[in-house]
């Protein structure tokens, strides 16, 4: 009995440790910033074809949306490598849930990224609109600021929904950590 259970040990040992919850997360993390970045840049070569029967202003603005997205194409790339190299660092030793910080991570991680994607697309495309679409139409100005505010505010909600909704579960987990340790205290006395 004694080699199967040397046999079996390094099993648990993995299990317990959490790698097999954070490295498979930690791959769909990077294979996220490599999708969205791809994703990104399909968009904006797929625009490509209606590009020239647009007129001036909107030429000037497609292209500057463009570059817009690039840099939000490079942004999703560096956000969830860097959030991959957060998960990797990340200790589950000082606690007796693995799963549920693996899966406050995933939930805390998604909504950062569209609350601040969201946020920066929302209030560029707000700004350009404002700067260039109104000189061909007056009521550019107006869909300018709802960009601008909507995309602002809808993002920071996203955000802070996510990670109050990360935190809580973090939080329920802590609790029962808590309780345990209380339970186990008073049943030594």
């Amino acid at each position: 009995m004694d080699k199967f259970t040397k046999l079996i040990n390094p099993l648990f040992s993995f299990l317990d440790s959490g790698k097999l919850f954070k490295q498979p997360l930690m791959y769909l993390y990077y294979a996220l910033g490599v999708a969205m970045c791809l994703l990104g840049i399909y968009f904006i070569v797929d625009n490509f074809d209606s590009f020239s029967y647009m007129p001036g202003a909107v030429k000037f603005y497609t292209i500057m949306m463009m570059l817009v997205l690039l840099a939000a194409c490079v942004f999703s790339l560096m956000f969830w490598f860097h959030r991959a190299n957060d998960l990797k660092n990340e200790r589950f030793d000082e606690t007796r849930f693995i799963a549920i910080p693996v899966v406050a991570s995933l939930i805390r991680s998604i909504g950062e990224f569209l609350g601040l994607v969201l946020a920066y697309l929302g209030v560029c495309s707000g700004i350009l609109t404002i700067l260039i679409l109104s000189f061909e139409d007056s009521t550019a100005i107006g869909l300018g600021l709802g960009e601008l505010f909507g995309g602002a505010i809808a993002g920071y909600l996203l955000l802070v929904f996510f990670r109050y909704s990360a935190e809580l579960i973090l939080a329920i987990a802590a609790i029962a950590n808590n309780t345990k340790d209380a339970v186990d205290e008073l049943r030594k006395k």
